[in-house]
């Protein structure tokens, strides 16, 4: 969480995007839907698709 509280300032200071994927990666495996793999810690198929969520809704902000 350190990391993500760092990035997230930084993101401000120098203006560009921060998403905190990591909120809803963490919900999603507190509900018991890991959103990685079981043997290393890339994204599974939950995992993608959050991202791709959140992306999503990040561009459709900036964008319109």
């Amino acid at each position: 969480e350190f990391a993500s509280n760092w990035l997230k300032n930084l993101s401000q200071s120098f203006l560009y995007g921060y998403i905190p994927l990591y909120e809803e990666l963490n919900e999603s495996r507190e509900k018991g839907n890991s959103p990685r793999w079981k043997y290393d810690m890339h994204l599974n198929e939950i995992g993608n698709e959050l991202f791709a969520n959140s992306m999503f809704g990040y561009l459709e902000t900036k964008l319109n």
